[in-house]
């Protein structure tokens, strides 16, 4: 480089943290397993198979290590890629 600093700009609303939590998604009353890699304020990314849509509506549950608790959001399917789902809660 020529001495120059590049900054690159954060499009996200919410900082993310690295996580890797196993969680139970419900859709239409059915459960399945995935793993949360991140979460954030404003949701989270699950690594899964599950064919779901953006629109699609969700709850994820999960025991936090760090609260020693059972957590349940509900959420929205916001984006889709091949190796899972992210979620706006």
């Amino acid at each position: 480089m020529d001495g120059m600093t590049w900054k690159v700009e954060e499009k996200r609303e919410h900082p993310r943290f690295a996580c890797y939590e196993e969680v139970v998604i419900t859709v239409n009353d059915q459960s399945y397993s995935g793993v949360m890699l991140n979460i954030s304020n404003g949701g989270f990314f699950v690594l899964t198979h599950l064919p779901l849509s953006p629109g699609d509506s969700v709850e994820v549950s999960y025991f936090s290590r760090t609260r020693h608790d059972a957590i349940t959001y509900d959420g929205t399917i916001v984006r889709r890629e091949t190796s899972g789902i992210g979620i706006r809660i």
